[in-house]
Protein backbone atom coordinates (compact mmCIF):
# COMPACT_ATOMS: atom_id res chain seq x y z
CA UNK A 1 0.00 0.00 0.00
CA UNK A 2 1.10 3.50 -0.48
CA UNK A 3 0.50 6.83 1.05
CA UNK A 4 -1.32 8.97 -1.89
CA UNK A 5 -1.47 12.71 -2.24
CA UNK A 6 -4.61 13.93 -4.38
CA UNK A 7 -2.77 17.74 -4.55
CA UNK A 8 0.55 18.51 -3.93
CA UNK A 9 2.47 21.54 -5.72
CA UNK A 10 6.11 19.33 -4.98
CA UNK A 11 7.41 15.98 -7.34
CA UNK A 12 7.67 12.50 -5.74
CA UNK A 13 9.68 9.42 -6.26
CA UNK A 14 7.10 7.62 -7.30
CA UNK A 15 4.85 9.00 -9.80
CA UNK A 16 1.80 6.61 -9.50
CA UNK A 17 1.55 8.14 -5.64
CA UNK A 18 0.71 11.80 -6.02
CA UNK A 19 -1.00 14.39 -8.94
CA UNK A 20 1.29 17.00 -9.74
CA UNK A 21 -1.22 20.53 -9.59
CA UNK A 22 -0.05 22.82 -12.65
CA UNK A 23 -0.98 26.39 -12.36
CA UNK A 24 0.58 27.48 -15.42
CA UNK A 25 0.20 26.16 -19.17
CA UNK A 26 3.86 23.98 -18.88
CA UNK A 27 3.94 20.40 -19.39
CA UNK A 28 5.40 18.88 -16.36
CA UNK A 29 8.08 16.33 -16.57
CA UNK A 30 7.90 13.12 -18.75
CA UNK A 31 6.18 10.28 -16.74
CA UNK A 32 4.79 12.63 -13.82
CA UNK A 33 0.47 12.47 -13.14
CA UNK A 34 -0.88 15.50 -12.78
CA UNK A 35 -4.18 18.25 -12.64
CA UNK A 36 -4.03 21.23 -14.61
CA UNK A 37 -6.33 24.60 -14.25
CA UNK A 38 -6.76 27.83 -13.61
CA UNK A 39 -6.60 28.89 -10.39
CA UNK A 40 -9.28 32.15 -9.72
CA UNK A 41 -6.65 33.92 -8.10
CA UNK A 42 -4.41 33.84 -11.52
CA UNK A 43 -7.37 34.18 -13.80
CA UNK A 44 -7.71 37.41 -15.82
CA UNK A 45 -10.62 36.74 -17.54
CA UNK A 46 -13.52 33.99 -18.04
CA UNK A 47 -11.69 32.18 -20.88
CA UNK A 48 -9.06 29.02 -20.42
CA UNK A 49 -6.19 29.93 -22.28
CA UNK A 50 -5.96 27.50 -25.40
CA UNK A 51 -2.48 25.77 -23.89
CA UNK A 52 -4.56 25.06 -20.70
CA UNK A 53 -6.93 23.00 -23.18
CA UNK A 54 -3.90 21.37 -24.89
CA UNK A 55 -2.53 19.65 -21.21
CA UNK A 56 -6.20 18.68 -20.49
CA UNK A 57 -6.19 16.21 -22.92
CA UNK A 58 -2.69 14.68 -22.15
CA UNK A 59 -3.22 11.11 -21.34
CA UNK A 60 -0.87 11.97 -17.63
CA UNK A 61 -3.69 14.53 -16.77
CA UNK A 62 -5.93 12.91 -14.62
CA UNK A 63 -7.71 15.42 -13.47
CA UNK A 64 -8.78 18.95 -14.46
CA UNK A 65 -8.24 22.17 -11.79
CA UNK A 66 -7.51 23.41 -9.55
CA UNK A 67 -10.12 25.62 -10.25
CA UNK A 68 -13.11 27.48 -8.50
CA UNK A 69 -14.35 31.08 -6.65
CA UNK A 70 -12.47 32.77 -4.65
CA UNK A 71 -13.93 35.92 -3.10
CA UNK A 72 -9.85 36.97 -2.47
CA UNK A 73 -9.58 37.24 -6.46
CA UNK A 74 -9.48 39.94 -8.12
CA UNK A 75 -11.80 38.73 -11.16
CA UNK A 76 -15.25 39.62 -10.24
CA UNK A 77 -17.09 36.29 -9.05
CA UNK A 78 -19.01 36.24 -12.25
CA UNK A 79 -16.60 35.81 -14.20
CA UNK A 80 -14.94 33.71 -11.86
CA UNK A 81 -17.98 31.05 -11.72
CA UNK A 82 -17.89 31.14 -15.94
CA UNK A 83 -14.40 29.83 -15.85
CA UNK A 84 -15.09 27.40 -13.25
CA UNK A 85 -18.12 26.19 -15.44
CA UNK A 86 -16.00 26.07 -18.39
CA UNK A 87 -13.71 23.46 -16.43
CA UNK A 88 -16.49 21.51 -15.33
CA UNK A 89 -17.23 21.65 -19.02
CA UNK A 90 -14.16 20.20 -19.75
CA UNK A 91 -13.78 17.64 -17.35
CA UNK A 92 -17.46 16.41 -18.35
CA UNK A 93 -16.18 15.77 -21.90
CA UNK A 94 -12.88 14.03 -20.89
CA UNK A 95 -14.61 12.00 -18.06
CA UNK A 96 -11.81 13.49 -15.50
CA UNK A 97 -12.63 14.26 -12.01
CA UNK A 98 -12.39 18.36 -11.08
CA UNK A 99 -10.25 19.70 -8.49
CA UNK A 100 -12.33 22.44 -6.70
CA UNK A 101 -10.41 25.70 -4.88
CA UNK A 102 -13.60 27.10 -2.75
CA UNK A 103 -12.99 30.65 -0.49
CA UNK A 104 -16.08 31.85 1.42
CA UNK A 105 -18.23 30.29 -1.78
CA UNK A 106 -19.37 26.98 -0.15
CA UNK A 107 -22.97 27.68 -1.12
CA UNK A 108 -22.27 29.38 -4.44
CA UNK A 109 -20.31 25.58 -5.52
CA UNK A 110 -23.29 23.51 -3.84
CA UNK A 111 -25.81 25.49 -6.00
CA UNK A 112 -23.69 24.99 -8.94
CA UNK A 113 -23.29 21.02 -8.24
CA UNK A 114 -27.15 20.78 -8.05
CA UNK A 115 -27.47 22.86 -11.11
CA UNK A 116 -24.48 20.63 -13.09
CA UNK A 117 -25.36 16.84 -11.71
CA UNK A 118 -22.10 16.16 -12.83
CA UNK A 119 -21.11 12.62 -13.53
CA UNK A 120 -17.50 13.04 -12.76
CA UNK A 121 -16.74 13.31 -8.98
CA UNK A 122 -16.03 17.25 -8.00
CA UNK A 123 -13.70 17.23 -5.28
CA UNK A 124 -12.79 19.73 -2.95
CA UNK A 125 -9.31 20.42 -1.77
CA UNK A 126 -7.86 21.39 1.06
CA UNK A 127 -10.65 20.90 3.15
CA UNK A 128 -10.85 22.88 6.61
CA UNK A 129 -13.50 25.12 8.83
CA UNK A 130 -16.31 23.95 10.75
CA UNK A 131 -17.55 20.49 10.90
CA UNK A 132 -21.00 21.91 9.97
CA UNK A 133 -19.53 23.30 7.25
CA UNK A 134 -17.97 20.11 5.97
CA UNK A 135 -21.03 18.17 6.27
CA UNK A 136 -22.81 20.34 3.95
CA UNK A 137 -19.83 19.63 1.56
CA UNK A 138 -20.00 15.87 2.19
CA UNK A 139 -24.27 16.10 2.23
CA UNK A 140 -24.26 17.90 -1.43
CA UNK A 141 -21.61 14.93 -2.99
CA UNK A 142 -18.79 16.38 -2.52
CA UNK A 143 -15.16 14.16 -2.56
CA UNK A 144 -13.35 15.94 0.47
CA UNK A 145 -9.58 16.15 0.38
CA UNK A 146 -7.72 17.17 3.37
CA UNK A 147 -4.28 17.93 4.65
CA UNK A 148 -2.89 20.77 6.77
CA UNK A 149 -6.44 21.60 7.92
CA UNK A 150 -6.98 18.34 9.17
CA UNK A 151 -4.43 18.37 11.61
CA UNK A 152 -4.91 22.12 12.84
CA UNK A 153 -8.45 21.20 13.48
CA UNK A 154 -8.41 17.50 14.48
CA UNK A 155 -9.75 17.71 17.86
CA UNK A 156 -12.48 19.36 16.37
CA UNK A 157 -13.15 17.58 13.64
CA UNK A 158 -12.72 14.02 15.13
CA UNK A 159 -16.69 13.27 15.05
CA UNK A 160 -17.00 14.48 11.84
CA UNK A 161 -14.18 12.64 10.41
CA UNK A 162 -14.98 9.03 11.75
CA UNK A 163 -18.59 9.69 10.82
CA UNK A 164 -17.45 10.79 7.00
CA UNK A 165 -18.00 7.90 4.60
CA UNK A 166 -14.70 6.10 3.99
CA UNK A 167 -15.04 6.60 0.04
CA UNK A 168 -15.33 10.29 0.03
CA UNK A 169 -11.95 10.83 1.63
CA UNK A 170 -8.72 11.79 0.10
CA UNK A 171 -5.25 13.01 1.39
CA UNK A 172 -2.91 15.60 -0.11
CA UNK A 173 0.37 17.86 0.89
CA UNK A 174 -0.61 20.94 -1.00
CA UNK A 175 2.17 23.84 -0.75
CA UNK A 176 3.01 22.36 2.42
CA UNK A 177 6.18 20.86 3.55
CA UNK A 178 3.61 18.34 5.42
CA UNK A 179 4.90 14.96 5.84
CA UNK A 180 2.69 12.59 4.23
CA UNK A 181 3.84 9.97 7.54
CA UNK A 182 2.29 12.78 9.96
CA UNK A 183 -0.76 13.60 7.85
CA UNK A 184 -1.66 9.73 7.30
CA UNK A 185 -0.98 9.00 11.16
CA UNK A 186 -3.28 11.81 12.51
CA UNK A 187 -6.07 11.05 9.76
CA UNK A 188 -5.84 7.43 10.96
CA UNK A 189 -6.25 8.41 15.00
CA UNK A 190 -8.79 10.84 14.08
CA UNK A 191 -10.66 7.80 11.99
CA UNK A 192 -9.56 5.46 14.74
CA UNK A 193 -8.11 3.03 12.74
CA UNK A 194 -4.57 1.84 12.41
CA UNK A 195 -2.98 3.00 10.03
CA UNK A 196 -2.16 0.78 7.48
CA UNK A 197 -5.64 0.22 6.85
CA UNK A 198 -6.39 3.93 6.66
CA UNK A 199 -3.81 4.26 4.35
CA UNK A 200 -5.24 1.26 2.78
CA UNK A 201 -8.65 3.05 1.87
CA UNK A 202 -7.63 6.05 1.04
CA UNK A 203 -4.89 4.45 -1.73
CA UNK A 204 -8.28 2.51 -2.88
CA UNK A 205 -10.14 6.23 -3.32
CA UNK A 206 -7.16 7.25 -5.09
CA UNK A 207 -6.42 4.67 -7.72
CA UNK A 208 -10.40 4.77 -8.00
CA UNK A 209 -11.01 8.46 -8.91
CA UNK A 210 -7.87 9.18 -10.63
CA UNK A 211 -6.74 5.97 -12.94
CA UNK A 212 -10.54 4.46 -12.79
CA UNK A 213 -10.21 1.57 -11.43
CA UNK A 214 -12.66 -0.75 -9.49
Amino acid sequence: MKMTDCHTHRLSADPESFLYSVSKPVMPPEGVFFSAGVHPMFADSSDIPLPFLDLFRSERCLAIGECGLDRRAALALEKQEELFLRHADAAEELGKPLVIHSVRTRQEMIRLRKKRQPSVPWIVHGCRGTAARLQEWADAGFILSFGEGLLREASLLEDFFRSLPGESILMETDESDLSPDVLYSVAASCRRMNREDFTAMVERNYRRIFFHES
